[in-house]
Formats: structure tokens, sequence, C-alpha cells
């Protein structure tokens, strides 16, 4: 056995998603900029551009007292004359305007036109752009034809295309023009081009009015006020006069229509026109400001000293403190010069410009009465410069300045970044905005108290004061964006703050938002459960099976009359018949929720709703049904419904009109429709949809008066990106939830967008470091709030079919591991709930229960580095996700890990896994008392110690003994035994005895002591004494349960040395056996490290206690590949056979097994590597073939197989024929010079080394008196390679027969490879030749091929699973002509090894332990099996039998054994992981040269978007009755890679 092992890499992979979702889309004038990244400080702008000079920059000035570190530098001296030096970053906004141009030209005729957007920003613009087909229905944009993209274009999922824009030839020179051109044609079916524009260097989107841009193609399409182009088409009807021909009644559509009718489209010629609309981009710009303050003690004075690389006029608006109050003073005269006074309140000092022209300066003398200098900085663009909000504090003194850094209210902590706020940007008039930091708080106040003023008790009862209260609270808002400090009237709570608001009761007597603080909340559906029909009664059915996996609250989707299916255009509120059924199936659902103890929370879509009837315009914003509201109650700023109510409190959402809350009427009606749904249907709370588009303080008037146990609403905006990247701090984004929630008196929690952002990138990227705030603390809304936080991973928007934001593929389990053991509320996703992760999910919700996990539990973060996040949460519970390495602590707390044969004959018994963290020496000893416990329980006398063998405590529970048959049946009933087997003798797979060897890195020696000794490496070998080794070889074991007299571990026959060598050996040139084979010979892994496992030995064989004794140990020792040449002499049960178990252990932690097939291919079912955990590797021919020539005395020559070192000189020799003479086959002993023999007839296509001059033929010849010449072997090109082997052992797979077996072949005839000069040069002990390289035969030589195939891989994908690396050797395989090989897929499995193609599958079928916990299920039946994965939980009568057939796994071939004469009928579910390309289209293609099978895919296409994206489908196979194997190949490609999974029918 070999062990392969690979150097760690690290692959950095970036995501970037767009939601499709409009309403996430906030309209500013004329465009919006829509991303995930936040700006310095302009607030009408969400990102902070990046990339290119043109985008970002920093003026290079020398500054002497500056740091350029990037952060605010505070220091102290109380030795020195300076009491204070700090310097600070300034970022300061500057905005570019340009033009976007659209123009519509026609072609060279009436038929051909084109469509040209232009953009004369400088930038990495591209063109995200689709169609509308006629007939369409709702406004989702289709893919364009082929023909009609531009060069470069890519496409995106199946809705869009991205076109790069080119620079255009009328460029003139210094100003790019950039441009793309769409070319088309009008008799095409398209009746509308949409398209965005996207800068590639910042990440943002640009858009018209908040919407896409809309170029209309036919003589109609609804005007959603992003339609282009109308002015100049001269018989554009306009949207008045054509919208109630295209809408359907009102009772049957809504203000979104169903589409595009062909019925009431009319062809007409285009007209051409041109427009261009503005643009702009920010740009962000780097200075530095150093203050400095020295103590004049002789004076009585203090000078402050300010240099700032600013450009232009600064002025410095500054005033002194006297104490801590920070009150604003002016000082006496002198001042310095160009100093004025500002309103008798402060003074304005220009700074004086520097010599060289870099920046400014200034000097400022101030008595010692005054303690601090207080200052923001106005720069000639009338923008303002302040620190987070506030002013700049520069205290004099020493002690001062150590109270400001540890204690005060503006706190400077050395080597931390000082954040600017938002510059505010004022017209010269208006003067009184200009010292915002000073005044504004007193002014926020002064509002406060009027609105705390009209909201008094007994205010309440009156109509006209409520009105009142509505205007100032809006007010107070508009007060705080004009001063741009809107944070201030929503307090930043602080760890402290929190702490005791946690502590505190509610002020009202309604539900804080967490009900209970150990809700576990369960997402009740996806984005296509509508479509059933009957959504509540399936739900309904799952109702007690929810309840055992332990959710206690459920959110169902939308329940009201919708325009759009899924729920979220609601029309009338109290219609609730759906798409997901009608009302009284709703209340039985709701019903049988309660009494299975799981309350129920409404999703409830405030924010917007669909009107049912026109104004007198023409536009839908007249309400219907019981809540029959005019156009009074749609916000007057919506830009496309025309309402006549008040300016939106929140956000817009442009499909809809945008409800007015602050109307009473709308309020009124709000909260009695909210009590009526919780009387009448029996709702126990809320999700609140879109919790963006309105106040917080409105929701808090709603669930005061609907008192819901559970509140929780979605606000969703973009995290903080530089340059691409994800920002470290997400505290702006999540002080932005914590302020909604705060709006809201803390009635309602809201979901940790902040934290799943923040999981992506963690766990995307391996940046586990992400997931610790600056304080060491959570870093989303859970490490501020988290009895507010209501954790996800993924829901119907992020993930389903939607896919707007989904979760990393493959890592979903990390993110809920994370979720479900850390406080907040967490959410579990409806289709990860029903998927292969149900029971591990339900094993985490159980965990979390037991140890009464809460909302406001404790988090102590102990690891957050690179490749590992660890945490303890109260104390008694510790979790860990990543690749790296934790443990908790060894202490007083006992951690254990919660999730992972005198007649006598040698059996094993198996006790399954060791759970993490009990591999300590002292666990090591308990196990074996507990072994000898359990054989003394059945065992008489005092034998049981003789009795026992091994113990096996590394990496699996087991143990070997001595017992008799009704010994081992007595156990077999024994507490915690999963199973026994008979002790099996295997030898080599080509009947050698071997040597088991493997590979592996140096660190991962953990039991050896590694020693360097003149230049050399040793090590220190287990039971032996040092063992000189170099740096391949980098550890040996041996293993001695029934060798007499004690070994080593050096090879004695040389099997091992060759097949370790062709796993990782380095390369070495002119290698040969005698001349013969002569090259350059290197193993598959040549920078890979081995380490030794020796369980054969001669006359011996190799003992299943010591293959499964050096499985535990290279588990152990952390191996990545092994590789193992032995197997038995027929196919063995799973559960009855060495290697089948070690390997499963291996495979749980990570660890592909590459076993050989055997060599017992004269008939079929005779392969022995069954395990589908195990990659099975058969043997074929190479290109090099080896022959010897007999030449008789007449000068014919006949060609034979023997690998002949040995030259007789051209001398003829007489021949002797007889029985006699070869009866004991050892013509040596007989004096012989040479012989010719008969080649055996089961393997022909194989040359064996001889011991003398030989050539072995298939069939004889008959001449008396004959001379003959042998000459020395030659080798020769073989076109046919390759080839299988005659004597690789084949399928089909007789102990699971629906997984084809082997999986792949690889070289295994006549290898040169290393060899021990211990061993023989040939297979008769009479030849005492010793060589270093030798040519053997077998599936023992192709086995290692592939395993060092396999950490090719792995060196490439450090991160893959066996399961990938193994589907990735088998899909890139070399398809072989089933025409050669009658055995076809039974001899060759998936084809032949392809170790480069191996490396870039784009697509792998990964296959996890539920799957294959089904199938031992299956097969076995045993009740105990989940012992083998160490989880008791798992009982196979509990499990889905209808899936547990073999056939089901995901398996990168696809294997159907049916009844003799039965028809065939069967289906293939299979999912696929995207490790290829990000926006890759695969499209499947079936080979299929049988007219007797008829094979579909469905579907045909996967539109994988990003990384690790996983999509499932199903194949079906029909077909007649069949009397022997048939099959096909199933390929998908997308034009790059070519994924081939064989289909096997027998």
């Amino acid at each position: 056995m070999s062990v392969v092992t690979t150097d760690s890499l690290f692959i950095l992979h970036h995501h970037h998603h767009r939601r499709r979702r409009s309403n996430h889309l906030k309209p500013v004038e004329k465009f919006q900029l829509v991303s995930k990244k936040t700006l310095c400080f302009n607030q009408n702008w969400t990102h902070t551009p990046n990339g290119g000079a043109n985008v970002r920059s920093r003026r290079y000035c020398p500054l002497k007292a500056l740091r350029s570190s990037g952060a605010a530098i505070v220091e102290t001296s109380e030795s020195s004359n300076v009491t204070f030096r700090g310097t600070f970053d300034l970022k300061r906004h500057e905005k570019l305007e340009g033009k976007i141009t659209i123009r519509l030209e026609s072609g060279k005729d009436e038929e051909h036109w084109s469509l040209a957007v232009g953009c004369s920003l400088p930038g990495k613009w591209v063109l995200h752009w689709g169609v509308n087909y006629i007939g369409d229905a709702g406004s989702e944009w289709d893919q364009p034809h082929v023909d009609m993209r531009p060069p470069g274009s890519i496409p995106i999922k199946d809705y869009a295309i991205e076109t790069p824009f080119e620079r255009s030839p009328a460029s003139s020179v210094g100003e790019a023009f950039y441009e793309v051109k769409i070319d088309f044609n009008t008799s095409s079916s398209i009746a509308a081009i949409n398209f965005v524009l996207k800068d590639e260097e910042t990440g943002c989107w640009y858009q018209h009015r908040g919407r896409d841009f809309k170029v209309p193609l036919i003589d109609y399409l609804q005007d959603d006020g992003n339609v282009i182009g109308e002015k100049s088409l001269g018989v554009w009807p306009g949207a008045f006069e054509q919208i109630s021909n295209l809408l359907l009644k009102p009772e049957a559509a809504g203000p979104k229509g169903d589409g595009i009718k062909e019925s009431n489209l009319k062809k007409r010629p285009l007209q051409g026109f041109y427009e261009e609309h503005s643009v702009f981009k920010e740009l962000c710009t780097d200075n530095l400001m150093s203050v400095s303050v020295r103590h004049c003690p002789e004076k009585f004075k203090n000078v402050l000293s300010i240099e700032t690389d600013l450009p232009g006029d600064v002025v410095v608006h500054w005033g002194v403190c006297r104490d801590e109050g920070k009150n604003w003073e002016v000082p006496s005269e002198p001042y310095p010069p160009e100093t004025i006074t500002f309103k008798n309140k402060a003074l304005r000092t220009q700074l004086q410009p520097k010599k060289d022209g870099c920046g400014s300066w200034g000097s400022f003398t101030m008595d010692e009465e005054f303690s601090a200098f207080v200052f923001v900085l106005k720069l000639n663009d009338n923008t303002w410069l302040n620190c987070k909000g506030d002013d700049f504090y520069v205290p004099f003194t020493s002690k001062a300045a150590k109270d400001e850094l540890y204690g005060s209210t503006h706190s400077r902590v050395e080597g931390q970044p000082v954040e600017l706020s938002s510059p505010v940007t004022s017209d010269d008039t208006s003067e009184s905005k200009e010292v915002v930091s000073a005044y504004a708080g007193g002014i926020i106040n002064e509002i406060n108290k009027l609105v705390t003023g009209i909201s008094t008790e007994k205010s309440r009862k009156t109509k006209s004061r409520k009105a009142q209260e509505s205007i100032l609270q809006e007010i107070e808002k508009l007060a705080a964006e004009a001063y741009s400090i809107f944070q201030n009237s929503t307090p930043i709570f602080t760890e402290t703050d929190l702490s005791e608001d946690e502590d505190s009761p509610p002020p009202v007597l309604i539900s804080s938002g967490t009900g209970s603080g150990y809700e576990i909340l369960c997402q009740g559906f996806n984005w296509e459960s509508h479509k059933s029909g009957r959504w509540y009664i399936e739900l309904e059915e799952k109702a007690s099976e929810l309840a055992s996996l332990g959710f206690t609250v459920i959110w169902l989707p939308p329940p009201t009359d919708s325009v759009s299916p899924e729920g979220y255009m609601p029309r009338d509120l109290y219609n609730l018949n759906s798409r997901y059924g009608n009302m009284d199936q709703l209340k039985n659902l709701v019903r049988r929720l309660h009494e299975v103890g799981i309350k129920v929370l409404g999703d409830v879509v405030l924010n917007h709703r669909c009107a049912q009837f026109q104004n007198q315009n023409g536009i839908w914003n007249i309400f219907g049904g019981r809540l029959n509201w005019d156009d009074r109650a749609v916000v007057s700023d919506d830009p496309h419904f025309q309402g006549r109510g008040n300016k939106s409190s929140g956000d817009s959402f442009h499909a809809a009109p945008n409800i007015d809350h602050s109307q009473e009427f709308v309020r009124k009606d709000i909260k009695e429709w909210l009590c009526w749904l919780r009387k009448e249907i029996g709702y126990d709370g809320w999700r609140l949809d879109f919790a963006r588009g309105f106040w917080g303080g409105y929701v808090k008037d709603y669930l005061e008066a609907s008192e819901p146990y559970f509140a929780v609403g979605e606000f969703w905006d973009s995290l903080s990106y530089t340059y691409g990247q994800m920002d470290r701090n997400q505290d702006a984004h999540r002080q932005r939830i914590v302020d909604w929630i705060n709006a809201t008196n803390g009635t309602a929690g809201a979901f940790d967008v902040t934290t799943k952002g923040i999981l992506h990138a963690a766990l995307e990227k391996c940046e586990y470091w992400r997931l610790a705030d600056e304080k060491g603390k959570p870093p989303g809304v859970m490490g501020w709030w988290p009895s507010r936080a209501v954790t996800f991973i993924e829901n119907h928007d992020t993930g389903s079919t939607q896919g707007h934001w989904r979760f990393p593929g493959g890592k979903e389990m990390q993110g809920y591991a994370y979720i479900l053991t850390h406080p907040g509320t967490p959410s579990v996703f409806y289709d990860h709930i029903f998927s292969e992760n149900k029971s591990q999910i339900s094993e985490l919700v159980s965990i979390r229960k037991r140890k009464k996990i809460h909302c406001r539990s404790i988090v102590k973060i102990m690891k957050a580095e690179n490749d590992v996040y660890a945490a303890m949460i109260d104390e008694k519970l510790a979790m860990k996700i990543g690749p790296g390495y934790y443990e908790p602590a060894k202490g007083a707390k006992n951690w254990s890990l919660a999730m992972e044969g005198r007649d006598y004959k040698v059996y094993i018994v198996y006790m399954g896994a060791i759970p993490e963290g009990h591999r300590s020496p002292h666990f090591s000893n308990k196990l074996q008392e507990q072994h000898l416990q359990m054989l003394q329980e059945v065992v008489d006398g005092s034998f049981s110690s003789n009795a026992l063998v091994r113990s096996y405590k590394r990496s699996f529970n087991a143990f070997a003994a001595y017992l008799t048959k009704q010994e081992q049946e007595k156990l077999a009933s024994s507490d915690g035994v999963v199973s026994i087997f008979f002790k099996q003798n295997s030898l080599a797979s080509d009947d050698e005895i071997m040597g088991l060897y493997g590979n592996l890195r140096v660190l991962v020696i953990k039991v050896s002591a590694l020693f360097h000794k003149n230049g050399k490496e040793f090590v220190l070998v287990e039971k032996t004494s040092l063992a000189s080794c170099n740096r391949k070889l980098i550890g040996a074991r041996f293993y001695t349960s029934n060798v007499p007299a004690p070994d080593s571990a050096r090879d004695a026959i040389g099997h091992g040395t060759h097949t370790a060598s062709i796993a990782a050996g380095i390369p070495v040139k002119d290698a040969s056996f005698y001349g013969i084979a002569q090259g350059t010979v290197r193993g598959g892994a040549p920078s890979a490290r081995i380490a030794a496992y020796k369980v054969c030995y001669e006359g011996i064989g190799c003992q299943d206690t010591d293959i499964l004794a050096a499985f535990d140990d290279a588990i152990a020792d952390g191996v990545d590949i092994i590789t193992i040449s032995v197997g038995s002499f027929k196919p063995l049960d799973i559960d009855a056979e060495s290697i089948s178990t070690g390997s499963l252990h291996a495979m749980l932690k990570g660890i592909l097994t590459v076993h050989s097939a055997g060599n017992i291919g004269y008939a079929p079912g005779t392969v022995v590597s069954v395990a589908p955990w195990l990659l099975s590797v058969g043997a074929s021919s190479m290109d090099r073939g080896i022959v010897t020539k007999l030449t008789l005395g007449k000068g014919k020559t006949i060609v034979g197989k023997s690998v002949n070192s040995f030259k007789l000189k051209g001398k003829e020799y007489p021949l002797l024929y007889g029985k006699g003479v070869t009866k004991h086959c050892d013509e040596m002993m007989l004096g012989a010079i040479g012989t010719i023999a008969s080649l055996p007839a089961e393997e022909p296509d194989v040359s064996l080394v001889v011991p003398l001059p030989a050539s072995l033929f298939l069939m004889f010849f008959s001449c008396r008196r004959a001379k003959a010449f042998i000459s020395t072997s030659e080798s020769f090109k073989n076109i046919e390679a390759p080839l299988v082997a005659s004597f690789s052992s084949k399928g089909p797979n007789t102990i699971v027969p629906d997984i084809l077996k082997p999986d792949i072949i690889a070289p295994g005839v006549e290898i040169l490879a290393a060899y021990s000069p211990l061993g023989l040069a040939s297979d008769y002990n009479s030849d005492k030749r010793s060589v270093k390289y030798k040519i053997l035969s077998g599936t023992s030589m192709s086995c290692p091929h592939a395993a060092g195939a396999a950490a090719h891989v792995k060196l490439a994908h450090p991160d893959w699973s066996p399961s990938a690396i193994k589907s990735a050797l088998m899909t890139t395989a070399w398809i072989m002509d089933p025409t050669k090989h009658k055995d076809a897929e039974f001899s060759f499995g998936a084809g032949h090894l392809s170790p480069i193609n191996a490396t870039n599958p784009g697509l792998v079928y990964e296959t996890d332990n539920e799957d294959y916990i089904k199938m031992l299920c299956k097969l076995y039946g045993v009740e105990t099996v989940g012992m083998l994965f160490k989880n008791n939980s798992i009982k196979c009568s509990k499990l889905n039998q209808a899936w547990g057939i073999s056939k089901d796994l995901n398996y990168p071939s696809m294997t159907l054994k049916v009844k003799e004469d039965a028809p065939i009928s069967a289906t293939f579910s299979r999912t696929v992981t995207n490790v290829g390309l990000k926006n890759s289209t695969y499209t499947a293609r079936i080979i299929n040269k049988t007219l007797n099978l008829s094979i579909t895919v469905e579907p045909g296409t996967l539109s994988l978007k990003q990384l690790n994206e996983k999509k499932s489908f199903v194949v079906t196979v029909k077909g007649n009755q069949i009397r022997s194997m048939i099959s096909a190949s199933l390929v998908w490609s997308d034009g790059i890679h070519f994924v081939r999974s064989p289909i096997v029918v027998y």
C-alpha cells in the first residue's frame, strides 16, 4: 500500500453576484449606482470606486510629520514638550460627469438595424443586456439569438448577455469614448432590447430612472418609466393611449400585466433616434493631515501645528475648550494670519501654502487655560471634513491625551484607523449648515422633544395630534438627512448599551421580537413552491416531520391574492386564495402546525400593493377589495404611480405603488388587517418584506397593535467593498440594520445580512479571520444585538431557482454549523432541510436544544485565522469550521465530539470510528482495556489476554483476537460491535509478495522522530532501529502479527519499491533493465513524499490484521492519498474485507484510497476492488512493448514474449525436446543454455523476466535436429496501445451490482520502475542477480499510476474531496474502443487514465457520507451501521429505503443490472459541481450506438454562474429485453470541458 501526498496550494476564488430582483434597487435621479460597496461619504451613492488611476488617486507629497499607514496614529509623551501627535487619513470625493449615448439607426436596408450604446467616462465598461420576445409573459429578460451577439459576448445564466465596450475609433486625442454595437433584423420576433451598464473596475451598475434601459422595437410596449427613444419615434402612440388595449381587465391584472400579447402588437417601420443621458462617477482621493501640540512652559502657551497635503485652499474652522464638555469658545487674540471670526462662535483660519506647492500648513498658539483645540476643515469647493460625524478634538496636555485615548467620547487607539464622516456640501449662501458637528445634535434633540411632546398618551386619543406626530417624524428624518448626520437621531448601540438593553424589560407589553429566545426558524417554502397549487396541503403532511427535526417556528409564504404567483405583488389583502392554496387549506395548515408545537409567521408585504383600477391618466393607483384606497395611499415621490400622499420614508420599489404609511387611514387599515390575520388564520407573528421601504417607527405601530410572538424584518442592502474585495470592517452595514431595529423600538428582529455576507467571503476564499471583528466579537448584527439578529445562509431569493446570492456550494453545512451553534435566532432554508444535509441539520438543531443555546448566548472566539474559525459558546459548546486544526483545550471540561477467531480462527471485531479529540495515548490505553474487558466476557479462564492479537486505536476502534466459533457468536451480540469478519490472507495483486507503501508530507509524521546526521535524514521507525531514509522516503512502519521473528521495514522483495516509485519517484535518466526499455523514468507525482507501511511477507502473504493496522496508522499520520496494490483471490463482501473497511475510514478523513482491481482477468465478475469509495484500477498496455526474437537455423525468425537480458553473441545451439526436459520448469538447474516455452493462453500480452535466454510462444512448431539462436529482448512501438491487459480483472461488480468496476485503467504491462537490491531479478530463486530497475506487469503497477495522477489533482486542488478527485480522473479518461474489448466497460470502466485533463474536469460528481450510509443499510440491513460513522442516531429502518439502491449514489458512472428478459426502465439522479469556469453553460450529449436503448437527459442544459455551484439532472434509460451488456455515454460539454460518464445496462 502506498500513500501519496502533496504540498498545500491555496486557490482563491472571487464570486461576484447581482440580485435580479428589482425591488432591491434604489432609484436615484437620472441614474442609479447599485453595488455591494459603500462610498466613503456620499449617502446618495453606495459604492467606493476602484481600479485605475482615473478613479482613485493619492497625492504623494512628502509631509515631514505625516505617516502614510492609512491609520490615525496618536502619540503622547510625558518626557518631551510634545504632548500630542496624530496623523489622520482624509478622504474626499469629486464627481466626474460624462454621458451615455444611445443611437438606433438603420443599416444596409430597412430590415437591418443597429443599436449603439456608448459612454464617455473612463472605466472597464460592460453592457449587461437581454431582449423581450413577442408573446413573453412578464418582464423577465431572455437571451438573444447567437447571431445577434457582438464578438466577445458572454452568456450570463439563461437570461442575459455581457458584452465589453470597445474604444471607439471616433475617440479624439486625450478623450476616449467606449461603445458597443448590436446588429439585429427587424423580421425577428424581438419586441425590445433591455440593458444596463456595468463598470467592472468598480462593480457599479448604471440604470435609467432606477430601471433597466428599454429600447422598443414594436408598436407598443408598456412604459414603466424606462422606455427610451419614444420622442424620436414619429408614430409612437404613447402609454396612456395604448394601456387599456394591452392590459387585461382590472379584475384579472395588475400594473405589471401578463406580458407582450401578439394580438395587441402591430409591426411598423422603425425610426432612428439618438439620445444622451448624464452619468456620474465619483473620484475618491486620499490625503493626510498631521497634528501636533508642543507645550511651552516658559511662555505658558500651547502651540498646535497642522500640516496637510490637501490641494487648494484649506480653511480650519476652529475653537477651543476649557473642560471635557467640549463646548466651543473663541479665544482672545492674537490669531494666526488669514483668520476671521464666524458669528462670534468660531474662528476661521486659511492655512498657508507650503513652499513646494504640495499642501498647506498652519500654527496656532493658545493659552494654558484651555484644555483642547476643536476644529473641522472646509475646502474651497465647500466640502466639509470632520471625524466620524464629530469635530476633530486635540487635547493639549499629556494627561488629557491619555484620558482622550482611554475613555473619552472620541477615543483614538494607536494603530487604528480614524474614519471620517460624510463631507457636507453646501452653498455659500447657506452658512447655517457649516458647523454641522457643533450644532446638529442640538437641532435633532429639539425635534425629538417636539415629537415626544406630541406623542404623549393623551395625544394618542386625538386624531389631529397623530397626524402632527407623523409630520414631525418626517421633519426629523428630513432634517437629519439635510445635515448628513442621520445616524445621530438613532443611537449606535455599543456593547455596553446592548447588554443593558438585553437585561432590561421591554417598555411595552408585546413581544421583544425574539419570542422566548430559543426559537429555531424554518423557512417553509422556496421560489417554486407555488407551482404545485397545493403547497399548504404538502406542508401539512410534513408538519410532524418538521417538529421532529426540532423547528419551533415556521415562516410561510405570502398568503394574499397577488399579481405575481410567488405572492410578493399583493393586491386584495383580505383575499387569501393564492397559488399556494385557499384560505381553508391555510387555516388547516396553521392548526396542524400548532398541534405539533410550531408557531407560524405570515409573510406580510406592507411596503407596496398592486392596484386594481386606473386613475384618469391611466395609471394603476386605485385599489379595490375591502381596502379600497385611492391615490392618497401612494407616496408622492414614486416616479411611476402618480401618488398624492407624502414623500416616502424609505427606499422605493419600482414595480408596484409604494404605500404611504404616514397616512392615518392606511395605518389603521393595516393594523386591522394584521389583527384579523392573527384571529382568523392564527398567525403568531410576521416576516416583514422589504422593510427598507418604510420607516421602522411605523413597524413599531403595527406590532404594538397586532402583538406578535415573533417578528423579523427583511432590511437588505449592500455590504462594503473596495477594489472588488469585501472590506474587513462591515460596521456601517450592520449599523444600518441596527438603526432600523432601533426605529421599531426593538419590537422586531432583522435578518442578519451582514453575517451572511461575511460567511460568504470567509468560506469562499478560506478567509476565516473575517469571522471576528476588531474587538474579537462576531462581525454581524449577531455581535452587536444578538437577540434581534435572525441568522441565515440562504432563502428563496438568494438560493432556490433564483440564486441571486447563492451560498458557496458544498459548504452549506459549515454555514449551518456556525449559525446553529451561535447566538441569534437561526433560520434554515426549506431546500436545505429536505436535501442530503437533513440528518446533519437535524443533529445540529438537537445539539443546540440539548445545550440550551439561545439568542443571547455568549460567544468566545478561540481562533479566527486563514483556514480555521473556532468558538466556545456559553462555555458548554465548542465548534470549529474550516480545514485548519482546532480541538478544545484539555482541562477540567471533558470535551467529546458530538457530531463523527485450539480449533481457533482469528476474527476482527470492528467497532466504528474513534471520535475526534480522543486520539491521545490515554484514550488509546482505555480502548485496549475495553477490548480486553470484552474478551474476558466471552473467553473462558485467563486466556483473554493471550487471545488479543492487536488493538486498533489510532484512527478507528477495532481489535483482532483468537476466538472459537461459539465465542465469536457471543461477542457479535455484544453492545457496540458493528461487525466481525474472519481474517483473510491477501497476496499482492500480481501474486507476488509485496511491501505496503505510502506517501505523505514530512510535517504529518507525528509519531516519528526526525533526525539529521551528516547531511542525511533519519527516521525513527516504530519497533526498529534507525532506518536511513532520504527526503523522498520520509517514514516506514512494519507489522508482524503473524511473523515468527522480528523483521524490519526494508523491502526484501522489491514489489513495494516498484509500486512506490511509479507513484512518486523522481525523474531518472537512462534507466533500464540491462539496457532493455532504456529511457527516463519518473513517478506520477515526483514532488510527493513517501511513507511505507509493510504488511506483506514472503511465504505468508498480507494479513488482514496488519492491513487494518497500516490503515489505522496511515490515517492518523495524516496522509493525503493511499495506494494499495494488494487484493484477495475473489470478491468479498464490503463488511468482511479489511481494505474496504480501512479505506472507508480514510475516506471519512478526506483521504482517497487507490486500489488494484485484481489479476484474475480470464473470467467476468472477478474484480476484487468493489467498494464505491475506492478508486479501482485495471491494467492496460503502453505504447512501448517488449519482444524476444528466436532465429532458427535456416534464418527464419519468430517473435516471442519474454524479458531476456542475456546475450548468446549470435551462436546457435541445438534444441532438445521432451517432457522430461521441462518437467520441473527450471532449466538452469539442468544446465541448459536457454529455453523455448509455451506462453500462458490467458496472458498472451505479457513479457516476464527470465533467468536465462528464453522466449515464449502461444504455439509450437516441429523441426528435428534444429538449431536456434535467442536474441536479447528489444522494445518496439505498440501502435495498438492502449488495450486492456489480459490479466486485468473484469466486472461486473458481484458485490454492489449497480456500481461499475473497475473505475478506470492505467498502464500496467511491462512497466520499468525502481526495485530493491534485495529482491530477485526474476521469479526464480536460482537467479542471483541484483538490479536497480525491473520490468513487472500487473494491476499492482497500474494502481500507483492512478495514485500519482490523484496526487497531481490533489496538488492542484488541495480542498477537493476524495469523490471529487475520483470523479475528475474518471470523467476525463480517454475513450476506449469497445469493439476491441469483448467485456467493454466491464474491462476498462470509464476509460484510460488522462492525468493532465484530470486537473481541469469542468464538473465533478461528489458523493457524501449519507449516501454511503444508505447504500450500506440497503446492502446489509444493519441497524447499527451508524457506528461506522460514529453517529449513533443513524438507524437504517428510519432511512428512506426507496432511495437506497446503489445506482442512486452520485457516482461518475451509471450502471443498472436488470432481470433477465425484463424490459429496461430506470432513472439515474445525479448532481454535478462546477469546478471549471464561472458563467458556464453545459449541454448534454448522448453517445449511443445501440438501437436497443432510449436515453434522455432532463434538463439538457445546465447553466452555472458561480464556481462550486451545484446542478442536478436525471438520466432516463428505457429499452427492450437484453441478453448481454450494452452501453452508451453521457457527455456534458461547455465547448472547453468534456465530462463523460459511461452508462451500462446488463
